[in-house]
């Protein structure tokens, strides 16, 4: 079959503040990719990313050189939409 492939993801929230409805791990500070290890039923992410989705980009920043926290400070701050490029 195919190996890993690139996607493009585009969440929309209700509200500032609404749950994005994932749980990443990972982070430069960790020498671990971001990683996400669990999407929420009924959340912005269902249907759109997976478990095991590795982020590469969260807006415009490169994953790759993001801590966790500051990870988790885009995905609070960005508003009612975030972009995210994956690798499933």
């Amino acid at each position: 079959m195919g190996g890993p492939t690139v996607h493009s993801v585009r969440l929309h929230r209700e509200y500032p503040g609404q749950p994005w409805g994932i749980r990443l791990v990972g982070g430069v500070d960790l020498n671990a990719p971001l990683v996400i290890t669990r999407c929420q039923v009924g959340s912005p992410a269902e249907g759109e990313l997976h478990r095991g989705d590795v982020i590469r980009k969260i807006n415009e920043y490169d994953s790759r050189d993001l801590r966790h926290k500051d990870a988790q400070s885009l995905f609070r701050n960005a508003g009612n939409t975030i972009d995210l490029v994956v690798i499933r």
